[in-house]
């Protein structure tokens, strides 16, 4: 398990606190001394061998205690809010480090986190949980794209570019004529074309007013809001032949969700 406030010994170095499973685990000092070097050359700690804790900084004691956690060649890893209580740059080499554990060495991770740009950037699978219930899983990818959830929509919508908050829909109500609609597109989707071919063959007046790409472990995804100017009949014809191939979420400003 990887804690998010390390857990390291305070009065042992940085080779006792990996070596300290081992020992638990009845390995011969040989071995242990084998191990250890190995553990501390992959997460770039082999100058801090005889360091202690305090004289470390927090991405190597959170090194350290990756280190200690891969010790006993574990097939599963348990980090809970590992990055927490790190700024923003060392969170990034932790993550980093993370990959190379479930990539190299074929460990699976498990993370808890309340920060959605980790699960962004590390996980391949998610599972959202609200008052200690799964609410929804899925691939990471497919879960960020296109939440289902209300709940997974609020807290995919704090790292997401491209979808407006409530402040901003309600801007750009009163900027822009017409009703606002946000179509969604994902990788390799050709559908975004296609929708504005839809909308002029409606002979509707639109324009772009927000949108944003995002990008999931190499994989591109994106939202763009028009401000559609017709008759609502014509927009709802549209609209209705535009959700057979393409994602549609009409804005209401008034709404807090924001759709309709």
């Amino acid at each position: 398990m990887i804690f998010q406030q390390f857990n390291l010994f305070s009065s042992k170095n940085v080779k006792a606190n990996i070596a300290y499973p081992l020992k638990l685990a009845g390995w011969s000092k040989a071995d242990i001394d084998e191990r250890v070097a190995e553990l501390l050359q992959f997460v770039g700690l082999s100058d801090k061998a005889k360091a202690y804790p305090e004289q470390l900084s927090g991405g190597q004691k959170q090194r350290v205690g990756i280190a200690r956690a891969l010790a006993t060649r574990p097939a599963i890893l348990l980090a809970d809010e590992a990055t927490s209580a790190l700024d923003n740059e060392t969170t990034h080499e932790v993550l980093s480090l993370l990959r190379r554990v479930n990539e190299e060495q074929g460990v699976t991770i498990v993370v808890i986190t309340h920060e959605m740009d980790v699960i962004q950037t590390i996980a391949t699978k998610v599972a959202v949980m609200e008052h200690g219930r799964v609410i929804e899983k899925g691939d990471v990818f497919d879960v960020f794209s296109d939440p289902q959830n209300p709940a997974s929509q609020r807290f995919v919508g704090t790292v997401i570019k491209g979808i407006p908050s409530p402040a901003e829909r309600a801007a750009l109500a009163e900027r822009h004529r017409g009703r606002l609609v946000t179509f969604s597109f994902r990788d390799g989707d050709s559908s975004q074309a296609q929708v504005f071919v839809d909308l002029a063959h409606a002979g509707l007046d639109f324009e772009l007013v927000y949108g944003g790409i995002n990008d999931i472990r190499g994989r591109a995804f994106g939202h763009l809001t028009l401000a559609i100017r017709g008759t609502d009949a014509a927009i709802d014809a549209a609209l209705a032949s535009i959700r057979s191939h393409a994602s549609v979420t009409e804005i209401d400003a008034t709404d807090e969700e924001g759709a309709r």
